[in-house]
């Protein structure tokens, strides 16, 4: 009996859900064909520059932040590049962000329609985020990363090291001094003879 009114609760809630023509309508779970993807990331010097929510054409998001990673490190590094030679340019169907130096638009990021609507922002206010984003982290990391910057570093630790074996030196002599007060005649009850 238990098993005639499952069956019979199973189909009853199969046919509430079916539409008129006799076709399951699809539910959250079936409206997308293809799973969705973690979004990825945009790195320079370990820290997040720009969120990859979907990529353009064929590519996978983490496709997209690997080669955008290595790109942006590569322009950070040189300093002949100023941030501000990095453009957005409209070029359909994309707009796209990249760096226009001796007269020459080089392409570097393209922002799709997809992408976009997964910020709930337009395809050219999602580029202008990413450039700005993409300034700010050279700029960051720039500032960062000045031969100053090293040699100060340089400089800190070297310091702090030559302390350190300062200490270390005081310690070992302060040991020695006080094995041979143990160990001195005058000590009978500290081990001294």
């Amino acid at each position: 009996m238990r098993i005639i009114g499952f069956v019979a609760a199973a189909l009853l809630a199969l046919l509430l859900t079916a539409t008129p023509s006799g076709s399951v309508e699809p539910g959250p779970a079936q409206a997308t064909n293809a799973p969705e993807q973690p979004p990825a990331f945009v790195t320079l010097d370990g820290r997040k520059v720009i969120e990859i929510r979907a990529a353009v054409g064929a590519q996978t998001p983490q496709q997209m932040a690997r080669r955008g990673s290595q790109s942006l490190a590569q322009i950070a590094s040189d300093y002949a590049i100023s941030p501000d030679q990095l453009v957005v340019r409209e070029a359909p169907p994309y707009p796209e962000i990249g760096l226009f130096r001796g007269g020459r638009f080089v392409a570097k990021v393209a922002v799709d329609e997809r992408n976009a609507s997964l910020f709930q922002l337009s395809r050219q206010e999602l580029a202008q985020r990413y450039l700005e984003q993409i300034r700010a982290s050279i700029k960051r990391y720039r500032s960062t990363h000045r031969r100053q910057d090293w040699l100060r570093g340089t400089a800190l630790a070297l310091l702090t090291l030559g302390g350190y074996v300062l200490w270390l030196r005081g310690q070992l002599a302060l040991n020695r001094r006080l094995a041979a007060w143990i160990h001195a005649p005058a000590n009978p009850r500290l081990g001294g003879e």
